[in-house]
């Protein structure tokens, strides 16, 4: 098991979960522009944990969700580990996993963003983003914020009636990851 230090907190990272990236910590220089005390937070795809927990050590309640029981049990291991007793992980595709009653003032996701061949956890489908995108946007309170990676190379699909901003990026060889931030467009 591999042991990370970000932020003042220790993350350790199961054999077969996503390592935490620099899209990770593009995403989690953007959570800490924000305040966070007393927020409902959502954390779709959680890999590890280590947004769920850097909300949850910012005052935030949290509820993350991974598909994968590997990556949920390590969610768990890296919330207590770090005393983020407010941090509920759940097992579970997308917000099919939660209450049909829940909603949340911040959505968080590093979803997988690229098409590979390789494992199906890491490897985009076709329909995942857009799946995303509109499930966390029927969970959000009023004036409630999602904020997803995407990358140029595969970037996230624009749905009708919804703002996209760029409020994160960060430029690699071949692509651009962004963090955007997505809330309804009255």
């Amino acid at each position: 098991m591999k042991r990370l230090k970000v932020d003042g907190f220790m993350i350790y990272i199961f054999p077969g979960v996503y390592e935490p990236a620099e899209d990770t910590y593009l995403l989690l220089e953007v959570i800490n522009r924000r305040s966070l005390d007393g927020l409902k937070v959502l954390e779709l795809c959680t890999g590890c944990g280590i947004l769920a927990v850097a909300a949850a050590l910012k005052g935030a309640s949290v509820v993350a969700v991974d598909v994968d029981p590997l990556s949920a049990a390590n969610a768990f291991l890296n919330a207590r580990a770090n005393g983020a007793d407010n941090v509920e992980v759940i097992c579970g595709d997308l917000c099919s996993a939660i209450s049909q009653a829940a909603s949340f003032d911040l959505v968080l996701a590093n979803p997988p963003y690229l098409p590979s061949e390789g494992d199906r956890r890491w490897s985009a489908k076709p329909r995942l983003l857009g799946r995303l995108v509109k499930e966390a946007m029927a969970v959000l309170k009023d004036g409630g914020v999602v904020l997803l990676v995407e990358s140029s190379l595969h970037p996230l699909p624009r749905i009708k009636g919804v703002k996209y901003s760029v409020v994160g990026r960060r430029r690699f060889l071949y692509e651009e990851v962004r963090v955007v931030e997505i809330t309804p467009h009255l």
